[in-house]
């Protein structure tokens, strides 16, 4: 099972950050869940605990990304399933 993770800061005072975790199967299906996860955060923005929330794209420990007011969702999908590609083929040459 395939793996990203999408955090978010609430706008309370301790800025509690939220992690989201997208999984699936296969990654046809784990790109589809990222994006939906992403236009939702996007849709989100700006309103109530998620007010100045950028949503931040992880995999693991590394940063891909991060979703603007404005971002493009499928640029930063795009990015997230090239670096899980990556990851997918170093294990399977080790």
């Amino acid at each position: 099972m395939h793996h990203i993770t999408v955090r978010r800061l609430q706008a309370d005072e301790a800025r509690s950050p939220s992690d989201f975790v997208v999984s699936a199967e296969n990654t046809k299906k784990l790109d589809g869940h990222l994006r939906d996860l992403l236009k939702t955060a996007q849709a989100e923005r700006g309103k109530g605990v998620w007010s100045t929330a950028d949503p931040e794209v992880w995999m693991g420990e590394s940063f891909v990304g991060r979703l603007g007011r404005d971002g493009d969702i499928a640029q930063l999908a795009s990015r997230a399933m090239d670096s899980l590609n990556a990851s997918i083929k170093g294990q399977a040459a080790r």
